[in-house]
């Protein structure tokens, strides 16, 4: 394996982990908001600073980039991009075990969500971290065949 990756395409491979995990969380939420009022606003509250900041994040660099104009793709590392792939795709498998395991928590699903932000916000500062090293990471000449 090679030891880097075009950045243009690791930042879609990125996007794609965020937004193909998050959407069915979202519509999850949304669904439990429309069927069950009193358990939706709670779930929305605690949602949406899970997954927004990353989404936010990767909203921002591509925003970014079409504002920077057309630009050279360049070799990136591919350790921190698949550090923080993983990282990311561990997340959002962490939230989704959240909500599909909540019926089996015998307090309901808010109290269910509220003990899990300790360790949950250990584990999106670590992922958040790791996308921050991904997109400000500079350059990496590509690895030469001797």
């Amino acid at each position: 394996m090679s030891g880097t990756v075009q950045l243009a395409t690791a930042k879609r491979r990125l996007a794609l982990v965020w937004f193909a995990g998050a959407t069915p969380l979202f519509l999850f939420v949304l669904a439990l908001s429309l069927t069950s009022p009193g358990i939706g606003a709670p779930a929305w509250a605690w949602f949406l600073p899970t997954v927004m900041p990353n989404l936010s994040l990767i909203v921002g660099v591509y925003v970014a980039d079409a504002r920077a104009g057309q630009q050279a793709d360049r070799p990136v590392d591919r350790f921190t991009f698949m550090m923080t792939a993983y990282l990311s795709g561990f997340y959002l498998l962490c939230i989704a075990t959240l909500f599909l395991t909540h019926p089996f928590y015998a307090q309901g699903l808010q109290a269910w969500l509220t003990a899990s932000q300790p360790w949950l916000a250990a584990l999106q500062g670590l992922t958040a971290l790791a996308m921050g090293a991904f997109y400000v990471q500079p350059a990496v000449a590509p690895e030469s065949g001797t």
